[in-house]
């Protein structure tokens, strides 16, 4: 559900928010119990049992980024219950200072903000860091492997599309394209051309005859959708990430 500034409700995650807050301070107060008694694996066993709560409660009501912060907190409780650490110190604070913050970050999603694991990385990848994971970058966010993914709409259009026909296609759209994005970083007309660079994008995918190609024009369309309607300026940035040919696709614009 949107509310009037494109925001989220998170409807859901109101119904559920105090009993999270009240299962965070048990894991505080676990941990704490375990750092003044490292002998004492039973607190340590109980904060991960509290985290694991929160991290499934968290899936459930579809709070995706602040459930992958609950997730790398449980497994470095597990990775120090199990010894895998070389630093205590430095994952106790790492710890504490997680289930700290996390009931800040959900109460920034209730007053409108966007849950994104992006704004979490730096937390994230200091949870990693602490067990010798290695850390996540924007790319694995932004950029999932949808190899796995079956899309049998898509394969049986990609099954009837002429073999051959995309890279005479690409090369003749390729304008097109190149006047939408002109249109958007320097003539002011940035509906226009986005409409434009997604018309494009969509006869490219009809043109496919390989189901992958077609996942990737999808993957393409979904993420400047996505980014469209939060900021035109921030196609800047889509389009530096799409500058340069993925090195495993054909090059659609070879003469």
């Amino acid at each position: 559900m949107m509310n009037a500034s494109g925001a989220l409700e998170y409807n859901s995650l109101s119904w559920v928010k105090k009993q999270l807050d009240a299962v965070l301070v048990e894991a505080q107060s676990c941990l704490s119990e375990y750092i003044e008694n490292n002998s004492d694996d039973g607190a340590l066993k109980d904060c991960i049992e509290s985290l694991k709560l929160v991290y499934g409660t968290l899936q459930m009501v579809e709070v995706y980024g602040a459930s992958m912060l609950a997730e790398e907190m449980e497994q470095t409780a597990v990775a120090t219950l199990e010894g895998r650490v070389d630093n205590r110190e430095d994952v106790f604070d790492v710890l504490m200072r997680a289930m700290l913050q996390l009931p800040d970050y959900l109460e920034g999603l209730q007053a409108g903000k966007k849950d994104s694991a992006i704004a979490l990385m730096p937390l994230i990848n200091d949870l990693r860091a602490a067990r010798k994971e290695n850390l996540l970058s924007e790319s694995v966010l932004l950029f999932p492997d949808f190899g796995s993914v079956v899309d049998l709409e898509s394969d049986a259009e990609a099954a009837r599309a002429e073999s051959g026909k995309l890279g005479a296609e690409a090369r003749r759209l390729r304008t097109h394209f190149q006047l939408g994005l002109l249109d958007v970083l320097r003539n002011n007309k940035q509906h226009a051309g986005y409409q434009r660079m997604l018309a494009v994008i969509v006869a490219l995918e009809k043109v496919s005859a390989d189901a992958s190609v077609r996942r990737f024009w999808s993957v393409i369309v979904a993420l400047l959708e996505a980014y469209i309607r939060r900021q035109p300026e921030q196609y800047l940035w889509l389009y530096k990430k799409f500058k340069h040919r993925p090195a495993d696709l054909p090059d659609l614009y070879a003469r």
